[in-house]
């Protein structure tokens, strides 16, 4: 785990009231889990108002990798999930893929500005949302 990235992302990108218990939860292993699912399973109302670029139902790594692309130029990103990429720097193909076929979901810290969340399939296609702040 990086509570550095896991700090800019939950300030960055989670509602004010929601921000400390997130980050609280993402820094003990007991707890991450828990927070990741819950997270995970409702984002759209957890996410701060204006933050979200784009968002799509997809479930083509391309179609995704294009998205992304289209706001920044890295290829890397901290994920955070429920695998073992959880907590890691990864090339954002292999994260993508790895997250798209866990059917968890998950999230992506492309920059301190830059972030990429999938939400957990459950009924359809699960939501993909690209966060950009200013």
């Amino acid at each position: 785990m990086n509570t550095e990235n896991e700090r800019i992302f939950c300030t960055q990108f989670i509602n004010g009231k929601r921000q400390e218990r997130m980050f609280y939860e993402l820094s003990h292993p007991k707890k991450r889990v828990c927070a990741l699912s819950r997270f995970c399973h409702n984002a759209e109302s957890v996410l701060k108002a204006g933050c979200l670029v784009e968002r799509s139902c997809s479930s083509d790594v391309n179609e995704l990798r294009k998205m992304i692309r289209g706001v920044f130029s890295s290829v890397r990103g901290y994920v955070m999930s429920w695998d073992e990429m959880d907590g890691t720097e990864q090339w954002l193909a292999d994260a993508l893929q790895s997250g798209i076929a866990s059917g968890m979901g998950f999230a992506i810290l492309v920059d301190a500005y830059t972030a990429f969340v999938r939400e957990e399939q459950e009924q359809g296609a699960p939501e993909a949302f690209l966060l950009y702040v200013k």
